[in-house]
């Protein structure tokens, strides 16, 4: 990209896909969680019954102790059946985010709000193949970080079936502290791009390209990239 050469691509090994869980312990992460850093984790009962958007934020934080078992396979799973409430639930289970100090993930807004939200993404992202606009309302909508707004749609869009180098995630230990720092290094002071950091769809469509231009010098899949990525870097 902007002129640099080859060699600035990271040099990676095969890894299993993204589908691979982030951690397991028998099959069953057991979570502590607090009332401060309380999230909308659901039991797997409520997951198989399906959720109340209604149900209060109050009913949601009494629950301290939660099993689950949290996979991308079932986190897409949900999002086919528009059980939208349940996949964000396991998507910050897999992501490892149920301690975030970030209350606005599931705080700020009725749960009815963010079904609603999520709803009209996967509406516009059947309508126009693209997550620009989805980019804009979650952001914006439900002030969610880049972090969580890449890592829903993600899984939102590969849900609806674009399997075929769909967005993947952006994080900051690994991509924004790690990857970031040197990639640009090694790119000559004139020529750097900027950078992937910020809320805006133009800063993740900057990843979003070296993540395209990298997949298609391996041969790999963006899913199968980001996958390497995180796991040879974390």
């Amino acid at each position: 990209m902007n002129g640099a050469s080859t060699q600035v691509y990271p040099q990676f090994h095969p890894h299993p896909s993204l589908d691979t869980p982030v951690f397991e312990s028998h099959g069953v992460k057991e979570f502590f969680l607090s009332r401060d850093h309380l999230v909308e984790v659901f039991v797997r009962v409520q997951i198989k019954r399906g959720l109340n958007p209604r149900m209060t934020q109050d009913a949601l934080h009494s629950l301290r102790v939660l099993n689950l078992r949290c996979s991308p396979a079932q986190i897409i799973d949900e999002f086919k059946l528009s059980h939208y409430l349940q996949a964000i639930a396991l998507t910050i289970c897999w992501g490892t985010m149920t301690r975030t100090k970030n209350k606005y993930i599931y705080r700020s807004h009725d749960l009815q709000h963010i079904f609603d939200t999520l709803d009209q993404c996967a509406q516009s992202i059947k309508q126009t193949s693209s997550i620009q606009q989805s980019w804009d309302l979650l952001p914006n909508g439900l002030s969610w970080t880049p972090v969580m707004t890449s890592k829903t749609l993600h899984f939102l869009c590969r849900a609806l079936g674009f399997e075929q180098d769909p967005p993947v995630p952006i994080d900051n230990a690994v991509i924004l502290a790690y990857v970031w720092p040197g990639f640009r290094i090694n790119i000559p002071p004139g020529q750097r791009p900027q950078d992937w950091s910020g809320k805006t769809f133009a800063a993740y469509c900057r990843y979003m390209t070296a993540i395209l231009e990298w997949a298609d010098i391996k041969g790999w899949s963006t899913t199968e990239l980001e996958s390497t990525i995180f796991a040879e870097n974390r």
